[in-house]
């Protein structure tokens, strides 16, 4: 009798020309060059909810799991990052003649992903929580009731995060991050099917994906409309540090409904809650090629290797040892 096939989580992201993925105990990034090559970088990336088991108590995990998710996902967009802006520095002194001045790549400080970290922060506070809310101050009647307020904040949030995503969509360096974002998704399905890990196989699976941060991000939305029509409506100084404070709670909220999709008696739930928030990735994700296909792999191969060397007990039961053949790149 086949063994019985465990639960085994992956995510990832895009990053610019390319995919990091992360399991439960590492993470790995592949990076396509203008030469055509594949560069990777991989390390381990244990979560602090398996390391201190306090931490893993429902609602207070989302907060920490999207701060590790976020630090990660910088970190390995500034690798991307480098690799991109010392190709083009190349390609650059190949015309003008001289040599590229030599970058270190991926040499990120705790220091700048706090930074990045806080100012990403920052941006998503502002753009879907204050503007919506001094919008709605301007749009909705003194007279109205306190829930109608809120209600019409709660949509003005939605718009805002739909012309967002749109007005994104007009970029073309983004649209190819879209591209490998859709890689992602499809490699992600991939091994969640137990299939070979081949570009033909990925092809054949969807760019959509229910654990996908826009999904997430969508269910943050649906929530704070929930969470702020019961905290009534206020001066606006107040209204707008309830905004900030409540950030933790809404998030830890929204992860919690995110982690039921894995529980099959609630699949019919989570697909009333998830569907629309799927919609979305229709913004975020595009079909990618065979060469983007292959840069996802390459990140899946190297990540579900290092997680079967270390942690024996996770891959062999939740993933075919068929489906991932040595890694081509070398650890970094």
């Amino acid at each position: 009798m086949a063994a019985e096939r465990k639960q085994f989580f992956l995510g990832g992201q895009a990053v610019l020309e390319g995919v990091m993925m992360r399991s439960p105990f590492h993470y790995a990034v592949a990076v396509r060059r203008k030469s055509g090559e594949i560069t990777s970088q991989s390390g381990v990336a244990r979560s602090l909810l398996l390391k201190h088991k306090w931490l893993n108590i429902p609602f207070l995990r989302g907060t920490f799991a999207l701060i590790e998710m976020m630090s990660l996902g910088l970190k390995t967009l500034r690798f991307s990052t480098d690799i991109v802006l010392q190709d083009e520095d190349a390609e650059r002194m190949a015309r003008e003649g001289g040599e590229a001045r030599p970058m270190d790549v991926g040499k990120t400080t705790a220091w700048m992903i706090a930074a990045s970290l806080c100012f990403a922060l920052l941006f998503k506070y502002t753009v879907f929580f204050a503007l919506p809310y001094v919008a709605s101050r301007f749009t909705v009647s003194n007279t109205s009731s306190d829930l109608s307020k809120n209600l019409i904040e709660g949509l003005i949030r939605i718009l805002f995060f739909v012309v967002f995503l749109s007005v994104i969509n007009l970029s073309a360096e983004l649209r190819r991050v879209f591209e490998y974002h859709g890689a992602e998704h499809k490699v992600v399905n991939l091994v969640e099917a137990y299939e070979e890990l081949t570009v033909a196989n990925a092809q054949r699976h969807s760019r959509l994906h229910r654990r996908c941060g826009t999904t997430f991000l969508f269910i943050v939305l649906i929530v704070g409309i929930l969470l702020f029509a019961l905290c009534g409506r206020h001066d606006w100084p107040t209204d707008l540090a309830l905004r900030f404070v409540l950030i933790p709670v809404i998030a830890g909220a929204a992860y919690e409904v995110i982690r039921l999709t894995r529980y099959p008696w609630a699949q019919g739930l989570a697909t009333v809650l998830l569907t629309p928030g799927m919609g979305f990735q229709y913004l975020t994700t595009r079909e990618p090629n065979a060469e983007q296909l292959e840069v996802a792999l390459e990140a899946m191969k190297l990540v579900l290797n290092l997680e079967r060397e270390t942690v024996e007990e996770f891959v062999p039961e939740a993933i075919p040892v068929r489906a991932v053949p040595a890694a081509a790149s070398t650890f970094r």
